[in-house]
């Protein structure tokens, strides 16, 4: 019992480590219709994709990197780091920790409510 939770866990932790990446990749690459795809259904509810999109294009992102990435149950966390222009600095590096949840068997990122 306890094996195939842990080989669930793993399979959902590859697939994280996959779909947070290519996400990290459309944001740098500027590509927001591509990044708004990984939204939970919850997260599309509360954000509109022209809210999305005019609330990400503010920030000119550089680089994205992710250090530690694992699911437990339906729940996953990617601790990740995001390099970005701010209008006074440039090549800012801000650690971040992301909530991604299991739908439908794939993973998809939890907007921060804030």
């Amino acid at each position: 019992e306890h094996h195939a939770v842990v080989a669930a866990d793993a399979r959902a932790g590859a697939q994280l480590l996959e779909r947070a990446e290519a996400r990290g990749l459309a944001l740098v690459r500027g590509d927001l219709d591509a990044a708004y795809e990984y939204l939970s259904v919850g997260s599309k509810a509360v954000i509109s994709k022209d809210n999305f999109k005019q609330r990400m294009s503010m920030v000119p992102f550089r680089a994205y990197r992710i250090d530690e990435a694992g699911c437990e149950g339906e729940t996953c966390k990617v601790k990740s780091k995001l390099t970005y222009d701010h209008r006074t600095m440039k090549g800012v590096t801000t650690p971040m920790t992301e909530l991604w949840v299991i739908e439908d068997g794939k993973v998809f990122y939890v907007f921060p409510a804030s």
